[in-house]
């Protein structure tokens, strides 16, 4: 990864809207961690960019390593429901992640992951 920027405020702050209309723009590969599944419940429509839906790591995975040096822009909605699960879905989706070249990373609610005394192994990696 080239960078990384934090977008951080109250909710309804438009953090969500600032990242995909503003920050994203321009990226050729783009992969948005849907944590709160606002995509999926048309809660972010016009907000997130068109994509391809994904909430499988197989396919994740799959996707990526064929499309690895193309132009997407993909929606990973995870699976897990309990917060230990959730972490660990998440630090392998940043594995994953980890072995693209240069993608755009836009994770909703980072929060629920990452704190100032603990960062995902595969995610601090990045």
């Amino acid at each position: 990864m080239e960078k990384i920027t934090v977008v951080q405020g109250r909710k309804g702050s438009g953090k969500t809207y600032l990242t995909f209309k503003q920050l994203i723009k321009g990226h050729k590969r783009v992969i948005v961690y849907d944590s709160v599944r606002g995509y999926a419940k048309g809660e972010a429509e016009g907000v997130y960019p068109k994509g391809v839906n994904i909430s499988n790591l197989i396919l994740l995975h799959e996707f990526l390593v064929k499309n690895h040096s193309g132009k997407y822009r993909v929606i990973y909605a995870p699976q897990a429901r309990t917060k230990k699960n959730q972490i660990i879905e998440f630090d392998m989706v940043s594995q994953i992640i980890g072995e693209v070249f240069n993608p755009c990373f836009a994770i909703d609610e980072v929060d629920m992951y990452v704190n100032s005394h603990k960062i995902p192994e595969y995610f601090n990696g990045l």
